[in-house]
């Protein structure tokens, strides 16, 4: 029931906002030469969808977390010395959906959050000193509630490998116990946020060898 004007509306905000922000500060980055570092706001609904209704804001931050990945994997290739970060933040107290209500082209309320008992939310303050450490220690993801999201999107990334990858039953799909909402092959090349993954070539290959043994 989304009108095509919201779409458009949520998406040229929370997904172009950043690929403008990127392509307006990525030349001169690169030009220079020197370290620097993009931190790209997505949220916990980039990795869970968050109910009926968002779809335009999880489609959107879905494609934050995607664009983030691919900027990350295309500047190590480049051997640029500029890191990545996406941060995907939990309950944060602030005046987003009041200030929503009053833009949204369609006029409908943004639809408000219950926030369960086990939920804390994370003042502003503290997000902006996780990003700083994020930074500092060039870690690519940044959550504010890993706690408690942390179990739902192992599980989701769990199935969502199992079925993705079911034509294979030679391949083994594991959960990465390193980091939050990632899943990994095992042969997966390191300085990737999810690693590289063998190609049809290298399985080909791989499976050759083993029906030599």
């Amino acid at each position: 029931e989304t009108s095509i004007e919201d779409w458009h509306w949520v998406v040229n905000i929370d997904l172009f906002g950043v690929i403008h922000g990127i392509k307006a500060f990525a030349p001169d980055m690169i030009a220079r030469g020197e370290p620097g570092h993009f931190v790209n706001t997505s949220s916990v609904g980039g990795l869970l969808a968050t109910g009926p209704g968002n779809a335009p804001y999880n489609v959107s931050k879905f494609g934050v977390v995607a664009l983030s990945e691919v900027l990350y994997l295309e500047l190590k290739e480049a051997g640029k010395p500029i890191g990545v970060s996406v941060l995907c933040p939990g309950i944060v107290p602030t005046k987003l959906r009041e200030n929503s209500n009053r833009m949204r082209p369609s006029g409908v309320p943004v639809a408000s959050r219950t926030i369960e008992a086990h939920m804390k939310p994370m003042p502003a303050s503290a997000v902006a000193n996780l990003v700083l450490d994020g930074i500092l220690r060039d870690r690519f993801w940044l959550l504010t509630h890993p706690a408690d999201y942390r179990p739902t999107i192992e599980r989701r990334c769990w199935k969502s490998c199992k079925l993705l990858f079911s034509f294979d039953l030679n391949f083994r799909v594991t959960p990465r116990t390193g980091a939050t909402g990632v899943c990994s092959r095992p042969n997966a090349r390191p300085g990737s946020p999810r690693g590289r993954h063998e190609g049809h070539d290298d399985l080909r290959r791989r499976k050759g060898q083993e029906g030599r043994h």
